[in-house]
């Protein structure tokens, strides 16, 4: 028997699909037989198949969506087909072995499925559906092919339809044969070809215009040497422009020498003041520290005795507990005392009648004590559960106190602040000088009080003596100018600035305004040469009226308002700063009071709200708005205290709650101890025992009880002991919080003094560093024009001496300006730039060169190209004769073919291609009579021939295309029993001359007796009945 050949499928195993639960069996390598009745599931094999080797779910004709095939109540279902993998052409031997198992996972969502590609073993080796098309590739298995599975709605449409049939046999032949797939590559070819036609054309009409562009570079080439001579000429005029800048250099650098002698001397003045002013700010830096040392030590003792409260607080805890449980055994002790003389009494009066009369009375008792003991239980798990709610509630509430109250502490803060402010602008309509601050009218008045005391009266708010000239620009001058330098006073000398501190501190507690010291001058400093040099833009000086020369003197020196420049719009700004920043310009203001830094580019935006207290006219519809603001405030306050009036009730009825609660509890759990004890009192019940015997119990009991009095004594002692050490260590506790909260406020009062000194600290250096600064600058403009000086000097020289080299012509003095000259040359290079996009001499011959070469280059390709899509339509005609001729030897061969099938079998007939999509089988029986003898069309012959006729036809495909394996569904439904015996003995015969293909036939009917030659192993497969349950099952013959 033949063991069939590479791609035969050895086994099949479906799980969940369509009506299987599960089915496995293996294959005859040879012949197989499905057969069984309707709806046994014969097809869902064939289906399995299909769709494990990758076909679609419409090439199944079963449903349209894969999902359709898990069944009915599963989410997914496996499908898995072993094939065969031997011989030489094997597939990837040395990786899969023997056999390919493709196995297929479908589910009920509709996705399109995993593959897994397994080896022989049962290893995972891939699972690409790539990988799965080159397996079925090299075995030459070709799913969707008619030829290959010919499934039941592809044998009814193709191969059993009276009407239509030749068109759909025509199709049926044309796939099955591969001369559809041919015919599609060949109009694909065609259509390659006709895109590399027009192709061609288009690189046709570039050369054209390569061609054009070439002719055009070479007039320009020439045009540019008429440019030299023009260049010549205003070279020489630029030397003696260069000449004349470097007498003005020179210049300059006489008037530089001179600021940098008057910035020296200003720094040194500015130094000695700021080392005044350090020492006393570091004297202040120690007392700082040495007072935060001993708060951290004071601290630490703080911290050690609240521990220590708390551990003494945990001993009172524990020694009142001890008491209590002493106190209950004493009470237990004098119980039982009290019990036993009772006892004693009651058994000199009762006999042993009463006595079991009372022992069931005892155990009745017990038992109602138990139910009672149970129901106290159930009460006390039900209030302590309650009780830790509340708990929750109580600590939840005053959480929400605690964050009310620091809202309202925020609130509060924040309506005072908005109040002053209000006050502030109200008041300052009739006296201006109330918004530099409350207390600065008083703060004048007494100035004038003791002005016989100050060498000089000092000068300030420094804001009151300014005025900003346009109204716009007064919230840029404030972010400037800086609130604290607009409320800062100026002195001339250190005694006058340590008497108005003095003044100012009996008004100010914190944020006490600054006193500059600065000698009065009579007129204003000369900033003519070192302000921002600028027509564009004002500054900061320009933008100020300032009636007092020294308040002038003293922003210039502290600020460098002059080098401060004013521009209204953020863009302008930016590209002002960062392309062409105006000479000896630090930083500007915008508009919206953004600020910009220069060396290096930095850009802050406004943080806080301007307070217009330069502004001359008061803005009263501001008044509104901040009376408006502080009402909102108020009912916001008002709201957060009502919450807090409920919270506190609401913690107040939590405090009640939980302390009837622990009541209840501590009742219940006495109860349960009472309970518990006359349990046990009923349990310990004795038999009658004799009075002496009861007399010594008595005896001891009482001996018991005065050493649990003596313990009880003891641990109140030691309970009193640790009240009074408690006490004790709250006081001292109390008593050290007291001076860390002293120290603080010592801490901060001196935190202030060193603020305000470095203050004073940062004045006197900025002061210092802005002198500094400007000398270093000077300097530096120094060296830079003694530099250019210099090289400005040699450059001219080489730059004359380097023209010479190139050009020896004598040196001539232009009469007209180089700019004109300029004018000119650009010109005569704008045409030529329009032409050619370059004015560069060098790049214009360049660009000529390269275009030039890849014009002739572009002229080979094209040759080249025109060439080779001569070739190509050579080469197409070839093909199409080619093809015309595979196809219609195809024809002849299978023709051929049909004919000895029919002639085999007691039939003669033939193919007619009667038109060019259409086929028709002619078939006559060789039993007919001579007279009406002749081919009949397929149509005109009975169900069963037509059948065997249409099995012929197939056979003859089967013949001609090679493949490891066929499938055929139904084969025989439309034949009777003759012609359906002989199509079966047919298809036999045929399998017999096939020997290393291997064949399935599924039929609903069952096989009649077989003539099977030596050579033919067949394997019947029998489905069982439709109905099943569980796990499916078969019958292999």
């Amino acid at each position: 028997t033949s063991q069939g050949g590479l791609g035969i499928i050895l086994s099949v195993t479906l799980k969940n699909f369509m009506c299987h639960d599960h089915l496995q069996f293996d294959f005859d390598p040879h012949v197989n037989f499905i057969v069984g009745q309707n709806g046994s599931g014969k097809s869902a094999v064939m289906t399995g198949i299909i769709l494990a080797l990758g076909g679609k779910s419409s090439v199944t004709g079963r449903y349209s969506n894969i999902k359709g095939f898990v069944k009915t109540g599963k989410n997914t279902a496996h499908v898995s087909v072993t094939l065969k993998n031997c011989g030489p052409y094997a597939y990837k031997p040395e990786k899969y072995g023997d056999k390919i198992i493709v196995e297929r996972e479908i589910s009920s969502e509709g996705n399109s499925g995993k593959y897994k590609l397994k080896n022989s073993s049962g290893k995972i080796e891939s699972t690409l559906k790539e990988e799965l098309n080159n397996i079925l590739i090299a075995m030459d298995i070709q799913i969707d092919n008619p030829v290959l599975v010919l499934t039941q709605d592809t044998s009814r449409n193709f191969l059993m339809a009276k009407t239509g049939k030749e068109g759909k046999l025509f199709e049926f032949f044309y796939r099955g044969t591969g001369l559809q797939k041919l015919e599609i590559e060949y109009q694909q070819s065609i259509a390659m070809n006709e895109d590399s036609a027009k192709d061609l054309a288009a690189k046709k009409q570039a050369l054209d215009h390569m061609e054009k562009e070439v002719k055009r570079l070479e007039k320009l080439r020439k045009s540019d040497e008429q440019l030299d001579e023009l260049k010549r000429e205003s070279f020489w005029a630029k030397v003696i422009l260069l000449e004349k800048v470097l007498e003005t250099e020179k210049d300059k650098k006489e008037e530089l020498l001179e600021e940098i002698d008057s910035a020296k001397k200003e720094a040194e003045k500015s130094k000695n003041k700021h080392d005044e002013m350090t020492l006393e700010h570091d004297k202040f830096k120690q007392e700082k520290a040495e007072i935060e040392e001993k708060i951290v030590t004071e601290r630490k003792s703080y911290s050690e005795l609240d521990v220590q409260s708390d551990t003494c607080a945990g001993k009172v805890r524990s020694c009142k507990g001890e008491v209590e449980l002493y106190k209950r055994e004493e009470k237990k002790l004098l119980a039982d005392i009290r019990d036993i003389e009772a006892t004693i009494n009651e058994h000199q009066r009762k006999d042993q009648t009463d006595y079991e009369n009372e022992k069931r009375q005892r155990n009745e008792e017990i038992q109602k004590l138990e139910e009672k003991l149970s129901n106290v239980d159930i009460q006390k798990d039900e209030l302590e559960t309650e009780q830790f709610r509340f708990i929750q509630e109580q600590s939840s509430q005053e959480q929400e106190l605690q964050r009310l109250k620091a809202e309202i502490g925020d609130l509060k803060s924040k309506r005072n602040m908005r109040h002053n402010q209000y006050s502030r602008v109200k008041d300052s309509k009739n006296n201006r000088q109330i918004m530099f601050g409350e207390h600065t009218p008083s703060v004048l008045q007494e100035i004038q009080q003791n002005q016989r005391k100050f060498r000089k009266m000092p000068k300030g708010p420094i804001g009151l003596d300014i005025e900003v000239k346009e109204s716009r620009w007064t919230s840029a001058v404030e972010a400037c100018i800086k609130p604290h330098m607009l409320r800062s006073f100026c002195a001339d000398n250190s005694d006058d600035s340590r008497l108005l501190t003095q003044i100012l501190q009996k008004y100010y507690t914190d944020r006490m305004p600054s006193v500059i010291i600065s000698p009065f001058l009579s007129h204003m400093h000369n900033v003519s040469q070192h302000q921002a040099q600028t027509n564009d833009f004002p500054t900061v000086l320009d933008m100020l009226t300032i009636k007092d020369p020294v308040i002038a003197n003293c922003l210039i020196d502290q600020l460098s308002i002059e080098n401060i420049i004013l521009i209204e719009d953020i863009t302008t700004a930016q590209n002002v700063m960062l392309d062409n920043p105006p000479a000896k310009c630090y930083s500007a203001f915008l508009l919206n009071c953004d600020e910009i830094l220069l060396n290096p580019y930095r850009y802050y935006s406004a943080s806080r709200r301007p307070t217009n207290v330069l502004s001359r006219n008061i803005d009263e519809s501001y008044l509104p708005k901040l009376q408006e603001e502080i009402e909102t405030i108020d009912i916001e306050i008002k709201k957060r205290e009502s919450a807090m009036t409920d919270g506190r009730l609401q913690l107040q009825k939590c405090h009640s709650t939980l302390d009837k609660l622990k009541n209840k509890i501590v009742n219940l759990t006495t109860s349960k101890t009472d309970i518990n004890g006359l349990i046990e009192e009923y349990k310990q019940f004795e038999e009658p025992r004799n009075v002496p015997e009861m007399y010594d119990e008595y005896t001891s009991l009482k001996a018991d009880l005065d050493k649990k009095q003596e313990e009880l004594r003891k641990a109140e002692e030691k309970l009193k002991m640790h009240v009074t050490e408690h006490e004790e260590i709250r006081v001292k506790f109390n008593q050290q919080r007291a001076l860390v909260t002293s120290l603080n406020g010592a801490f901060e009062r001196l935190g202030s003094e060193i603020n305000k000194r470095f203050r004073d600290i940062e004045v006197l250096a900025s002061s210092r560093k802005k002198f500094e600064q400007l000398k270093k600058e000077k300097e530096r403009e120094l060296s830079k024009v003694e530099s250019d000086i210099q090289k400005a000097d040699v450059a001219v020289k080489k730059t004359i001496e380097e023209r010479k080299k190139v050009d020896p012509k004598p040196r001539i003095d232009p009469t007209r300006p180089h700019e004109d000259i300029d004018t000119q040359i650009k010109e005569i290079e704008k045409v030529i730039s329009e032409q050619s996009n370059t004015t560069d001499k060098v790049s214009l011959f360049e660009k000529y060169a390269e275009k030039s070469k890849r014009l002739f280059a572009a002229k080979n390709e094209y040759k080249q190209i025109e060439k080779e899509n001569k070739q190509i339509a050579k080469m197409m005609a070839k093909r199409k004769s080619r093809t015309k001729y595979i196809i219609n030897y195809t024809k002849c061969v299978m023709n051929l073919s049909f004919t000895v099938v029919l002639n085999h079998n007691g039939f003669t007939g033939s193919i007619v291609f009667s038109k060019p999509q259409s086929l028709i089988l002619e078939a006559t029986p060789f039993k007919e009579k001579a007279e009406t003898a002749g081919k009949k069309a397929c149509s005109s012959l009975s169900g069963g021939e037509r059948s065997f006729v249409t099995i012929a036809f197939l056979l003859s495909l089967w013949r001609n295309i090679p493949m490891p394996f066929r499938i055929l569904d139904e084969y025989d439904v439309f034949m009777d029993s003759n012609n359906r015996h002989l199509s079966i003995n047919l298809l036999l015969r045929e399998a017999g001359r096939m020997e290393s293909t291997q064949f399935i036939f599924l039929s609903p009917l069952d096989l009649p007796d077989l003539r099977v030659a030596n050579n033919i192993s067949i394997k019947v497969h029998k489905m069982q009945a439709p109905q099943r349950i569980g796990l499916s099952t078969m019958d292999e013959q």
